[in-house]
């Protein structure tokens, strides 16, 4: 009789080679249990007892740090953010400072339209805008403003020159077709904020027209120092109001000039 070859029942491979590839690697990719004659039954070599240690102590690493990480995350997402944002509104001229024009008060009302008016895109979100060192511009995100700052730059001039000028009506672009003003003021604005020395400057390009006609074309521009550090963004506003409050003056100036030039 030949001689009787016992394989092991996990690889079907002939145990007597222990120089096998498989048999030899020191952490085996199967386990060998009871019942197969090349290890004794149940009982773990010292290879893979250290390397299935080594895996559990990695696992465990791997858990602690997941868990640690996900508890940063969710404390910092839960972490209230206690700085509340503040609003702010262009303000127009105080009645009792407005010195008014020229205008004789009994002359007809005169109907001007103001508008449109123009921002640079700069300006157009709803953050403040302040200048900083150079050509660098800072976008405040606790400091913005209570509405559009177009809206806001209509509403103040149109004000402002409806108290100028006692005698006259003001509107604001767009207004009714069947209004027809008398005259209309278009603006553009090229810079309106405050810069990194402190002053805020106003510069812009504006025209009056006549029944569609240009009769004026002017530019304007201001400083106004701010009345408080760098951080007091309700100085800032304040200042930009009086630059309008400038602005308002020189139009409603101007519209006098065209008005005693026409009667």
């Amino acid at each position: 009789m030949g001689k009787l070859f016992i394989k092991s029942r996990h690889t079907g491979r002939d145990c007597r080679y222990p120089e096998h590839r498989e048999v030899n690697l020191a952490c085996p990719p199967w386990r060998l249990d009871s019942g197969n004659p090349c290890r004794n039954d149940g009982v773990l070599s010292l290879a893979e007892t250290t390397c299935q240690s080594g895996r559990g102590t990695s696992m465990r690493l791997f858990h602690l740090y997941f868990l640690a990480i996900s508890a940063l995350i969710f404390l910092a997402g839960c972490t209230p953010n206690t700085r509340q944002v503040k609003f702010y509104l262009l303000q127009p001229i105080n009645r009792t400072e407005v010195r008014a024009t020229a205008m004789d008060t009994a002359s007809p009302a005169l109907l001007v339209g103001l508008g449109p008016i123009e921002i640079p895109a700069y300006l157009d979100r709803p953050q403040i805008v302040t200048g900083n060192t150079g050509s660098e511009l800072r976008m405040a995100e606790y400091h913005r403003w209570a509405e559009p700052l177009k809206d806001t730059i209509t509403r103040v001039l149109t004000e402002n020159l409806a108290l100028a000028m006692p005698s006259s009506h003001v509107l604001s672009f767009p207004w009714n077709r069947a209004a027809i003003p008398d005259y209309q003021v278009e603006i553009k604005i090229h810079r309106f904020h405050v810069d990194a020395v402190g002053n805020c400057e106003l510069k812009a390009d504006w025209t009056v027209l006549k029944q569609n006609k240009p009769v004026s074309m002017k530019s304007f521009q201001t400083h106004v120092p701010v009345s408080g550090p760098d951080t007091d963004y309700e100085a800032k506003v304040a200042a930009q109001s009086q630059a309008l409050a400038r602005f308002g003056k020189e139009m409603a100036d101007e519209l006098s000039k065209l008005y005693d030039l026409n009667h």
